[in-house]
């Protein structure tokens, strides 16, 4: 448990960092927080694991607009999950699962038996729970992020490994306390967690998809941001090119080795995503929506709307505007994982 002078001392070099790095931050043109407000996301806690002797955790698929998400507060494990190898993970770890699908986590150490040292290597702590989002935000996570993501705080810009840090520990705290409005709290946190989270990976993941990967690259990112603000615009790579002072080649390279997309992939990923966000919060029609997302027709912006999405514009309406029930508010379950 921190003391209350080790908490601001904390602080105090949590503020010094943040202000070292607010050019990159003004750089960067705010682009994570015009993302970020795009989708719409709760939050829930649901247990809080005390890890035994072998433990291990086993989760199948997750309901459609569930996002799994587990915090190591202490011990290590093994994940096993879709789109990655077996992998340690350390306390401090988050590990997000956006695809919902299966995955299990196990103590990293030997069976369990008479001989085993179980106090050296299974003693741990493990918070699971999900990010809820909206209809709109479940495209958009499915083209920032890869099937799972392993957050890891060491090696982050110290304001932002600090910002987890205590997150986590004000999750930790509240889990222990169980007192009148912890669950409340709880949400609330818990939902934090996905922004926080995203921009540690932002500083610690080599390759993150679509807009999203270009929030550390401060010269993509105020492309991005310029798209975003004017998703109508006559974007073309040459223009695209010109608004950042690079050659047409040098840009293709740079958006290709920051999200694994082309220019034109990403133009068309950021002008549905405000498509989406216009057809679920206004009353335009969707031709209207179509010539201000850029596209010079309604039956362009159909056919375009279809490919990526899935579904018509007009259907997508219907099934962002729906009323889905959202689970019952509760304080995290205490289970113990032992063998």
């Amino acid at each position: 448990m921190h003391r209350t002078g080790e908490i601001s001392m904390s602080i105090d070099r949590y503020e010094d960092q943040a202000s070292a790095s607010g050019d990159e931050v003004a750089a960067a043109g705010g682009l994570l927080d015009q993302l970020l407000a795009l989708v719409e996301v709760d939050g829930r806690l649901d247990a809080r694991c005390e890890l035994g002797p072998s433990w291990r955790l086993t989760k199948e698929v997750q309901e459609r607009r569930h996002i799994p998400f587990h915090v190591l507060l202490k011990g290590e494990a093994i994940i096993h999950a879709q789109g990655m190898k077996a992998v340690a993970m350390h306390a401090g770890d988050v590990l997000i699962l956006p695809s919902g699908g299966p995955h299990s986590l196990r103590c990293s150490g030997p069976p369990g038996g008479k001989d085993a040292a179980a106090s050296e290597w299974t003693d741990g702590a493990l918070l699971c729970g999900r990010f809820i989002v909206g209809e709109s935000a479940a495209h958009l996570v499915s083209a920032w992020l890869p099937e799972t993501l392993l957050v890891r705080a060491r090696g982050a810009p110290l304001a932002t490994r600090l910002a987890l840090e205590h997150l986590l520990e004000l999750m930790r705290a509240e889990t222990l306390a169980r007192i009148d409005g912890s669950a409340t709290v709880l949400r609330y946190l818990s939902s934090a967690l996905f922004a926080v989270a995203l921009r540690v990976a932002l500083n610690t993941t080599p390759i993150l998809s679509g807009a999203l990967g270009l929030s550390s690259k401060p010269r993509l990112a105020r492309l991005a941001s310029a798209i975003l603000a004017a998703p109508g615009k006559d974007w073309t790579i040459k223009t695209m090119a010109d608004h950042v002072h690079l050659s047409r080649s040098s840009l293709i390279r740079a958006v290709r080795s920051a999200t694994g997309n082309s220019p034109s992939e990403l133009l068309t990923q950021i002008r549905m995503s405000e498509a989406c966000r216009m057809l679920r919060s206004g009353s335009q029609s969707v031709a209207a929506v179509g010539e201000a997302a850029g596209y010079a027709s309604d039956a362009a912006f159909q056919r375009a709307f279809k490919r990526t999405i899935g579904r018509t514009p007009a259907e997508w309406r219907m099934s962002a505007s729906a009323v889905h029930p959202v689970p019952s508010l509760h304080g995290p379950e205490f289970i113990r994982l032992s063998t």
